[in-house]
């Protein structure tokens, strides 16, 4: 019984200590990562433009916002092998959309750059943002913002994705927690709550080992004794061993039924979706008139 407890006692100081760490991490503007920055960035469909992410920290969201973007300009400007001579003179667009349900953010910018008497056109799309806010040991708070574009190539126009996001992960979650308890949740990346289950199910399941070993020793030993008095005592030993194994089987069949309920229902990182861009155009010609079908893959 005293194993049993430790063991119990171990898995809960584990996943308190999980928590306190995912605190002091800060608070997030969302609560996990996105993606696009936690694993890999998406990948274009076409070849007219590229995804870039770029990152500033400052003592105001604000500042880290305008920080983030001047490194993009910063870097648009290296790539392409330009030396701006004056400031940007002038925006020609911006645009924002926003969808609560898919939280769709776009946000498209173009820029004329005066470079040596010649201007030159730069567009790109604002697609999503995350920051996180983290206390400094004076007591102030530093912003660490990061900014997902889509960038043009050459300075052309670009054909940009449409591009969703989603917190859902539906069967990919399922079969993965499913399989192993709280591989789901972590593959969301929601990994405090994986190990916790799958620490907890480890504990349910060597509980039910133990005390069933435990049991059927007490059994054993009533039947090879004639004392009257250790029959009662191991009997009813057996009898509290058995009790403490239903409970863990009972838990760690709620536990896992819980692990798959919420591999599928629960929210994970935000992923990013991007739609192909089909384009259809009018053809014209002596043998047939018809519309032409492109799919950028």
């Amino acid at each position: 019984m005293k194993l049993f407890f430790y063991l119990f006692l171990l898995t809960f100081l584990w996943s308190l200590t999980l928590c306190l760490y995912s605190a002091n991490q800060g608070f997030p503007s969302d609560g996990k990562r996105p993606d696009w920055l936690s694993d890999k960035l998406p990948v274009p469909s076409n070849n007219t433009f590229y995804y870039q992410i770029s990152s500033a920290k400052a003592y105001n969201l604000d500042s880290a916002r305008n920080g983030a973007f001047k490194e993009l300009i910063n870097y648009i400007d290296q790539t392409n092998n330009i030396k701006i001579s004056g400031e940007i003179i002038t925006t020609s667009s911006s645009i924002q959309t926003e969808d609560n349900v898919n939280e769709i953010i776009n946000k498209e910018y173009s820029y004329k750059y005066k470079i040596d008497s010649e201007e030159l056109f730069v567009h790109f799309r604002k697609v999503d943002e995350y920051w996180e806010a983290e206390k400094t040991s004076d007591a102030k708070t530093i912003y660490h913002c990061y900014t997902l574009y889509m960038v043009s190539k050459n300075l052309e126009k670009p054909l940009f994705d449409h591009v969703s996001f989603s917190y859902k992960y539906g069967m990919s979650a399922l079969w993965r927690s499913a399989l192993v308890p709280g591989y789901g949740q972590i593959y969301k990346g929601s990994a405090t709550k994986g190990v916790s289950i799958l620490g907890g199910e480890v504990a349910l399941i060597t509980g039910i080992i133990l005390t069933e070993n435990t049991r059927s020793s007490y059994r054993r030993k009533a039947k090879e004794t004639f004392d009257v008095n250790k029959i009662k005592n191991y009997t009813d030993k057996a009898d509290n061993y058995e009790t403490v194994r239903n409970v863990c089987i009972g838990g760690a069949i709620a536990l896992y039924i819980y692990n798959v309920v919420d591999a599928v229902a629960s929210n994970g990182k935000k992923r990013t979706m991007t739609n192909k861009r089909i384009a259809f155009t009018p053809t014209f010609s002596t043998e047939h008139n018809g519309i032409s079908l492109s799919l950028a893959f």
